[in-house]
């Protein structure tokens, strides 16, 4: 009987930990810089892109990100590791936090390619594919050490028995 229990129990915790794959809310293969060559034929296409924040600027009535683009890995999490795939400008009609979304934090939006942006890096002239954020994810902060944050599952299971009757106790944390 609680051998029978215990299976139950581990097939439902390992049910319950595995996650649904990330579905691309957008087109991923185009980067922003085909985007800026091929602009006419690119024009209302909805994006999925990511990376690394450059600034942030709120107006009135939107907040306005500049962002070096990553490839995005399965989860649609930016690889800062790999190479960068261009910059471009992301807006959205909801306020965006400055302190949260701030120079150097990772994202990832969806979108449509709107326009282009002229505007400059540095002394350097710089055309910008210009994205109307629909949906954006601010990825969590990384400890001071380059770890992510400590995250402990726990797992506790008691019997106990008086006599006739045995009681079954599971306790999950987090």
């Amino acid at each position: 009987m609680l051998n029978h229990l215990f299976l139950i129990v581990l097939a439902l915790l390992l049910t319950s930990c595995s996650g649904q794959p990330h579905k691309a809310k957008g087109e991923r293969s185009l980067t922003p810089k085909e985007a800026v060559v091929e602009f006419d034929s690119f024009k209302g296409v909805v994006v999925e892109w990511g990376g690394r924040i450059v600034s942030i600027t709120n107006r009135a009535n939107q907040s306005q990100l500049e962002i070096i683009s990553y490839p995005l890995d399965n989860n649609g999490k930016p690889l800062l590791e790999k190479r960068p795939q261009g910059r471009f400008i992301a807006t959205s009609d909801e306020y965006l936090e400055s302190a949260d979304y701030r120079k150097g934090r990772r994202v990832t939006l969806n979108g449509p390619i709107t326009a282009l942006h002229e505007g400059a890096v540095g002394e350097a002239r710089y055309t910008f594919p210009h994205i109307a954020i629909d949906s954006i994810t601010l990825w969590p902060l990384k400890d001071g050490k380059g770890k992510k944050p400590d995250v402990r599952f726990n797992l506790g299971i008691g019997v106990g028995s008086r006599g006739t009757n045995t009681n079954i106790g599971i306790g999950i944390g987090f």
